[in-house]
């Protein structure tokens, strides 16, 4: 068996938007368009993020700031699909933790 320690820059593994929405869906009660949506917007996410890791090197200022304005972007876009409250139910610390520990699961 072979362990890998994930960083920071280190890319995404191609599961991971497809885990995440799953995860969201279930603790956020998404309907299956939500859901199919929320996977389209984390997969281009992925990518986005995966591209930036490649292009820029690790923990500089410019992948620092690449990363947030990929997430800033994901964050508005996740938010008009899901809707203001459960976007909001999304950003609170019981639902994070939820999301983590069933994401620690599934690696």
């Amino acid at each position: 068996m072979v362990e890998t320690v994930r960083t920071e820059s280190s890319p995404a593994p191609p599961t991971a938007a497809r885990d995440l929405a799953d995860v969201m869906s279930t603790e956020l009660r998404l309907t299956p368009d939500q859901t199919a949506r929320v996977r389209s917007v984390l997969n281009g996410t992925l990518k986005e993020s995966n591209t930036a890791k490649e292009k820029l090197p690790a923990q500089s200022p410019q992948l620092m700031a690449e990363l947030k304005r990929i997430n800033i972007s994901s964050q508005k876009e996740l938010r008009t699909v899901i809707g203001p409250e459960k976007f909001k139910l999304l950003q609170t610390r019981g639902v994070q933790q939820k999301i983590a520990a069933n994401m620690q699961q599934k690696q």
